[in-house]
């Protein structure tokens, strides 16, 4: 079942490149049979999946947190189907200079695919670059880099951004006090949680935005929102809403709240990805909603994109791209009233 998919996916894309590559050449092929290949499409020679030896890098940010065990699980189910694969985690730790060093390395050590989440979309491209040049494909999930590449997941971060503020314009009947913690400034463009949110919120006039403020290195963490968090309550008397896009940093949120002696005043506070903390805290009344992406299709197909690539021997050299091919993870709401039906569907272990 797993092997038909991967030629599902397989097939689905290669028509979508293809069919990109014509248009954006604009040139003719008259006469051409239907299975005349271009000279830049024999570049790269692919592999057999199933007895070449083949090696795959993830290089995300951080192996620190739950949704990185969801990458995993993931990741490491389509691993168990190829005796002869070899799948590498990378961890720089949300550290950016040693991310560009890893990509680096799975570069130079030959790796047949790279997937990433870039920590800087301007920085990695270099690194992108060399990699895509020696006929590796890079597949980014998440967090995007300016670097054309062969293929990119993205999160529907903006729609995410404006489900959170429509919850708290509903909750709060369009007046109150909101909070947002939101991403680094260095990946906003690719996870613009932010802007829809504010985008939303811009509607609301009586939807106060009281404190924006960025993550970072130091702070995206549960240990870092809590103590932000602690800040704002110490600043404002009157809160009513934070927004944070992750369920484990809301948790830290929640832990300030209460350690602040304001459990009481009805605070509303918001993640995102659906993680077993955040459905543990909603069904205990402590989280008021997350967003569901539904991240475990995201790795999962990721990983069957990647070896359909080093199958097939493709990436934007050898098909001849000009623009990085874009796929939208969609996501919903979760909140007390359909959470026990949401969380199955996560494929979080347990739930």
């Amino acid at each position: 079942m797993k092997k038909i998919l991967v030629l599902i996916l397989a097939a689905t894309l290669a028509f979508s490149l293809l069919a990109g590559c014509e248009s954006s050449t604009g040139t003719e092929t008259p006469d051409a049979g239907a299975n005349a290949v271009s000279p830049a499409a024999t570049q790269f020679k692919g592999k057999d999946l199933n007895k070449d030896s083949i090696r795959i890098a993830y290089v995300g940010t951080t192996m620190a947190g739950q949704l990185h065990l969801l990458c995993e699980q993931a990741m490491e189910q389509w691993a168990r189907s190829y005796p002869n694969l070899e799948l590498v985690f990378f961890d720089p730790a949300l550290n950016l200079t040693t991310q560009i060093t890893m990509i680096g390395e799975a570069v130079t050590q030959g790796f047949d695919a790279i997937m990433l989440e870039a920590l800087d979309m301007s920085a990695v491209t270099t690194a992108v670059n060399e990699a895509e040049d020696a006929g590796i494909p890079v597949i980014t999930i998440a967090a995007d880099t300016y670097a054309l590449h062969t293929l990119h997941l993205q999160l529907s971060a903006y729609g995410m951004g404006q489900i959170a503020a429509k919850a708290f314009a509903d909750a709060l009947g369009g007046a109150g006090n909101i909070v947002l913690f939101d991403y680094p400034y260095e990946i906003l463009e690719s996870a613009p949680f932010g802007a829809g949110f504010t985008d939303y919120l811009a509607d609301y006039p009586d939807m106060k935005l009281i404190e924006h403020l960025h993550l970072d290195a130091t702070t995206f963490s549960q240990e870092g929102n809590f103590t932000m968090a602690s800040d704002v309550l110490t600043k404002h008397d009157k809160v009513d809403a934070f927004y944070v896009p992750g369920d484990d940093l809301a948790m830290g949120i929640v832990q300030a709240i209460g350690a602040a002696g304001r459990g009481s005043e009805g605070i509303l506070v918001w993640g995102s990805e659906c993680m077993p903390i955040g459905i543990d805290a909603i069904r205990e009344g402590t989280l008021y909603g997350t967003c569901f992406p539904d991240r475990y299709t995201m790795f999962y197909t990721a990983f069957a994109y990647a070896l359909h690539f080093i199958q097939s021997g493709m990436n934007t050299r050898s098909l001849g791209l000009t623009e990085t091919p874009v796929i939208t993870i969609n996501a919903q709401a979760v909140t007390a009233e359909n959470v026990d039906r949401i969380a199955p569907l996560t494929r979080w272990e347990g739930y």
